[in-house]
């Protein structure tokens, strides 16, 4: 693992900056709301009425530009393996939680899915019909990026 690890956009998991993909995709963003311990996530380029009535919302996020992923989502992505992406984005939330999956949202591999749909629905559809990984310099623009954000003083 390198020094400065970073997160896969897909799963949350730490993976070594230098083994990153990364697909092409326009930036959106999305609102998360809750209702009785279910997680909904809509994107504000769609229409918000999909929230059930009196859910509260809990997070606005914007999803910038291109979207790295570790070697295992690279391998599921590229293989069209969606359900498999979701169910490790909720292993990895899990384990960070350090809490039984019990005890957090029932639906949590549903709302990662959720954010998939969202991304192949903004991402840049290649040619052959799977997901290409961007080129290097785009993986060096979005880590930069993302270093960036992340050393930003609140």
């Amino acid at each position: 693992m390198s020094k400065h690890p970073s997160i896969c956009d897909f799963c949350s998991a730490e993976t070594d900056t230098k083994k990153l993909a990364a697909w092409s995709c326009a930036s959106f963003e999305t609102v998360t709301a809750v209702k009785d311990r279910t997680l909904y996530i809509v994107c504000t380029c769609h229409t918000l009425d999909s929230l059930p009535p009196d859910a509260t919302i809990v997070e606005q996020r914007n999803y910038i530009g291109a979207w790295a992923g570790c070697p295992a989502c690279r391998a599921d992505i590229d293989a069209g393996r969606w359900l498999s992406v979701a169910r490790r984005a909720r292993d990895v939330a899990v384990q960070k939680a350090r809490r039984s999956r019990s005890q957090l949202p029932p639906n949590l591999a549903e709302m990662a899915a959720q954010i998939h749909e969202l991304f192949v629905a903004h991402a840049s559809p290649p040619d052959e019909g799977t997901w290409q990984p961007a080129t290097d310099a785009l993986v060096d623009a979005e880590i930069a990026l993302y270093e960036a954000q992340r050393d930003r003083p609140e």
